[in-house]
């Protein structure tokens, strides 16, 4: 199966069926079933203050998250959290929006960037922790069946 490395606290948003579109600066072909693979990746303050945005506007929206979601502190790292599909790549303009979760918006900047489009995820009960061998974005892995 292929994996993609995402940073937390978004692996997490991903996986939990929160965070609907993953940005990426190059399109890919790879449609279906993929594993996330949560990087070991410290938040910087910028990717803390942004989750603390999307938690407050999903709680307004009514969804307990008390149990869903850890703290950006306690999200597992270094492992395979769960998987979700790709139904979709395609290229997103500077200054076009899209919802980066179900309910906060995200704009492209400085370059065209694509955009995932990202359906079923499926959260791993208890992470899979895994040495990533690739340098990049994407690696094959060997997960069990789900």
């Amino acid at each position: 199966m292929r994996a993609l490395a995402v940073r937390q606290p978004y692996a997490s948003l991903i996986v939990n069926g929160h965070k609907i579109w993953e940005m990426r600066s190059r399109p890919t072909n790879i449609r279906g079933r993929i594993g996330i693979y949560s990087s070991v990746h410290i938040p910087t303050e910028l990717e803390k203050s942004d989750y603390q945005y999307i938690l407050c506007s999903l709680k307004h929206k009514g969804y307990s998250l008390s149990d869903s979601l850890p703290s950006y502190i306690d999200a597992p790292r270094g492992c395979l959290i769960g998987t979700v599909e790709i139904e979709d790549c395609f290229p997103v303009s500077v200054g076009t929006q899209l919802y980066s979760t179900r309910y906060s918006l995200v704009e492209a900047q400085d370059k065209e960037m694509y955009a995932l489009r990202l359906q079923n995820p499926v959260k791993f009960e208890k992470p899979i922790p895994i040495k990533w061998t690739s340098g990049g974005s994407w690696a094959n892995i060997n997960i069990p069946e789900v």
